[in-house]
């Protein structure tokens, strides 16, 4: 879990440094749409291998639900307080614990969006 709260932190230093106005919230929309970005990948990979299904339907209700789930992650998981606790933890790390850090962010973020991109055109090729 070090390695989510060491995330958080680099997104919020990350949001301070551009004079954001609701650092908090740029933060959490990020990570919002990550975490969905993931569950419609997952989504997606288990309609294909288990229901053989090509088609993702999100109806006005599913809509819904994760809209309230956002709103839910948000109010539960991003604080002000609990940011800058973050930050301050991993203010003064050593440089041996930010290569490692560092790699994991990237990986993180970066990750997610390749992932995002390729799986429809990974299970378009298979189908």
């Amino acid at each position: 879990m070090n390695w989510y709260k060491y995330i958080l932190s680099r997104l919020y230093n990350w949001r301070l440094k551009h004079n954001d106005r609701m650092p908090v919230f740029g933060v959490a929309l990020i990570m919002i749409v990550l975490h969905f970005a993931q569950l419609i990948i997952v989504y997606e990979l288990l309609l294909t291998c288990f229901l053989n299904s090509k088609r993702i339907e999100l109806n006005s209700t599913i809509i819904y639900i994760i809209v309230g789930i956002a709103v839910l992650i948000f109010i539960t998981f991003f604080n002000e307080k609990r940011l800058q606790k973050y930050k301050s933890v991993f203010l003064d790390e050593p440089t041996s614990d930010k290569k490692g850090n560092v790699f994991v962010f990237h990986f993180f973020i970066i990750g997610t969006i390749v992932i995002a991109l390729i799986t429809p055109i990974m299970l378009w090729w298979l189908s």
